[in-house]
């Protein structure tokens, strides 16, 4: 039973990924997955959900944000874990492999999760388009700890949404790579600061 409440309280109430909490017990307790060096961090933003509440209520809402939640978590797959930050806001962290184009990977990655929220999604009878921004940003590239790393894909994705959404940007304003880059940050401390 206790369980089965912890799993509760790492999910939001809708079939989605596991949530914000989630996301910071395990930057603070260093149990991410360890077998390749190199990570990469998606910041990803819904770039039209807003209208979907406002237009056909909250209740189409959960409905439409469920299906985009599954679509990203496909395209994640095995590659790495997803989880969602709250409202239309999630974060990837991707294993990246041993050897090649790292940022190429991941960026593709972040390309097909792109690509994926392109599509017309069709719920209750209904079609809506939605799309989404990503940030990306690389451990140790961009900054030397997880929690840094969703700082830095945070600006990127902020980046995005101001360059005209439906993008992926990986160039970081450097100001979020300097001030949470380091490994003794708090990694908390994004979590009360991310927009």
């Amino acid at each position: 039973m206790a369980g089965n409440l912890e799993g509760w309280a790492y999910r939001d109430g809708l079939p989605a990924p596991p949530n914000r909490r989630y996301l910071e017990r395990m930057l603070n307790s260093h149990q991410w997955p360890v077998e390749h060096e190199r990570q990469a961090v998606l910041a990803i933003d819904l770039d039209s959900f807003k209208p979907v509440n406002d237009t056909y209520g909250h209740a189409m809402g959960d409905r439409v944000l469920a299906a985009a939640a599954r679509g990203i978590a496909m395209t994640v797959d095995e590659r790495g874990m997803l989880t969602r930050l709250g409202g239309d806001e999630f974060i990837a962290v991707i294993q990246l492999p041993p050897i090649g184009d790292h940022r190429e990977f991941a960026r593709s990655i972040a390309e097909e999760i792109r690509d994926a929220m392109e599509k017309v999604f069709v719920v209750d009878g209904i079609s809506v388009d939605i799309g989404c921004s990503v940030g990306l940003a690389l451990v140790p590239d961009d900054a030397t700890s997880l929690a840094g790393a969703v700082v830095v894909a945070d600006a990127a994705l902020y980046e995005a949404k101001r360059a005209g959404r439906n993008r992926v940007i990986e160039n970081a304003p450097q100001l979020a790579s300097e001030a949470y880059g380091s490994e003794d940050e708090d990694h908390s401390r994004w979590l009360v600061s991310s927009t």
